[in-house]
């Protein structure tokens, strides 16, 4: 893999269809073959109609999908009601998997091919965007999940700097476990071996669906993912990512731009469904103290039972299944969201969505099919439908009435969204409810919870954000002096009140 260039067109040509999706196995759950093309670094352009010499917002969505799959209409089904509101919407593609994100120094690949396909996208909007009506200093970057992550990346990215001026990211971090692989090198060495790839020579020589004939798969927290996702790279001119996240969080970030951030409430809850214990993995610093994971797991174990008996959980597959989701999604995203707000204060604004409604794709398309349930709160990717054109449109208008409850919180999330890529605050011109910006110095931060009603709440810790934030300081800052107290703060948790 290469790092990407501009493409400078010659002549006129045509660019009205969509362009080919980059290459990715067809399922990220059944996979039968590999789809796409490596042609595929394109972005996608809705714009309203535009007067004369207007310039008008930016918003650049980075699609989600594990870093592995998705495409630039993946993770939405149009964008009519902000093209409406005045916004034009760029949708960018990014090589994945492989292609994308595999690092080695055998092969002298350095990686995170995806997140420089991402910045060459955003200098191209720089470069080019007036030319549809855009104004290059009204860019905000938006992502879902994989995507999300990403947009957090290129707000500590040198690399980055002054490409975008607003941020939004949902349901993902860069602290997440799944955005950052620490021992990239020896996943490659391993995956070279496996593809029986010994010499630069025979690598150029391999088709590229080859790359997916072999997978390694890292566990954490009890959660699979594959290996070829974000990693540190030598320090050379064109890196993009030299240090890692949790180190990065504590540093100022190099776009100290508003940030709108989101998840709901759910997240992966449901997908959890098969947890029965609890497994470490390996993808952490902290790794080269043999007793600490056994440790760790014996503590899991301990209060897990302990949280069955004391009536804190139905029983303790519960409990595996709540600090699983802490530790993959709500805790690194309240972490990013703390350290963020704490150097960027009054511009980072978090938002809960808890509204269950029937716009939500992501779970018609996965739960029901993979969890077979049907109504599970709101799930991971549930906010897209109340932000973008929910899948179900035409259904939706025909039967106005029976959806009048979706379309209220569609129109009010909407209007927030493009109140904060038009204005840098959600809150402006006239807030409905004011909402305050987040404060990650408070006990008591307070956010917007979004349900049929919107209102203002305090984001307090709970047991499993309590519970991880000892187990994480541990495994990441080496600073391990409260990981006797873990079995202490379960004892001390409120009973379930049945």
């Amino acid at each position: 893999s290469k790092n990407p260039v501009l493409f400078r067109p010659r002549g006129v040509q045509n660019y009205t269809k969509l362009g080919n999706i980059c290459p990715q196995l067809d399922d990220l759950n059944d996979a039968t073959k590999v789809i796409g093309d490596e042609d595929c670094l394109v972005l996608d352009i809705y714009q309203p109609s535009i007067k004369d010499g207007q310039k008008l917002p930016v918003l650049v969505f980075v699609h989600g999908g594990s870093f592995a799959v998705g495409s630039s209409t993946s993770d939405f089904h149009g964008v009519d009601l902000l093209v409406e509101s005045g916004i034009i919407v760029v949708s960018i593609q990014y090589r994945l998997d492989p292609l994308g994100f595999l690092q080695s120094s055998q092969f002298n690949i350095s990686g995170n091919f995806g997140l420089k396909d991402q910045r060459t996208a955003l200098q191209w909007v720089q470069q080019y965007i007036h030319l549809f009506g855009g104004d290059p200093s009204r860019v905000t970057l938006m992502g879902h999940s994989a995507g999300a992550a990403s947009v957090t990346y290129h707000l500590y990215s040198n690399s980055s700097k002054g490409l975008f001026q607003q941020a939004f990211a949902i349901g993902g971090s860069m602290l997440a476990p799944w955005a950052f692989l620490y021992n990239a090198d020896s996943y490659s060495r391993q995956y070279f071996r496996d593809l029986n790839i010994t010499s630069i020579e025979q690598l150029k020589q391999v088709d590229f669906r080859t790359f997916w004939n072999e997978d390694i798969i890292y566990r954490f927290a009890t959660v699979s993912y594959g290996f070829c996702v974000p990693s540190a790279e030598l320090d050379h001119p064109e890196a993009f990512l030299t240090v890692p996240p949790q180190d990065l969080i504590l540093q100022k970030p190099v776009n100290a731009v508003p940030l709108l951030f989101g998840q709901s409430s759910e997240e992966f809850e449901l997908f959890l469904s098969y947890v029965h214990d609890y497994w470490m993995g390996e993808n952490f610093p902290n790794i080269h103290n043999e007793t600490l994971k056994s440790f760790i797991d014996t503590v899991v174990d301990r209060a897990a039972e302990l949280a069955e008996r004391d009536g804190i959980e139905l029983d303790r597959n519960i409990f595996y299944i709540e600090l699983a989701n802490t530790a993959n999604w709500f805790f690194p995203n309240k972490n990013l969201l703390k350290e963020y707000s704490r150097r960027v204060p009054e511009h980072t604004y978090f938002f809960r969505f808890q509204y269950d409604g029937r716009f939500g794709w992501f779970k018609r398309e996965f739960h029901e099919k993979l969890a077979g349930v049907k109504h599970y709160g709101a799930i991971h990717g549930d906010e897209l439908g109340y932000i973008f054109t929910p899948y179900n449109v035409q259904e939706a208008l025909a039967n106005r009435t029976a959806f009048r409850d979706e379309w209220r919180v569609h129109e009010k999330t909407v209007e927030l969204v493009a109140n904060f890529v038009k204005f840098g605050s959600p809150n402006r011109p006239a807030p409905t409810a004011l909402w305050p910006p987040y404060d990650g110095n408070s006990k008591d931060p307070q956010y917007l919870n979004i349900d049929r009603e919107f209102e203002v709440r305090s984001d307090r810790n709970n047991l499993y954000y309590s519970f991880w934030d000892i187990i994480y300081r541990c495994l990441y800052y080496y600073n391990c002096n409260h990981i006797d107290e873990l079995l202490w703060l379960v004892g001390r948790a409120e009973k379930l009140s049945l």
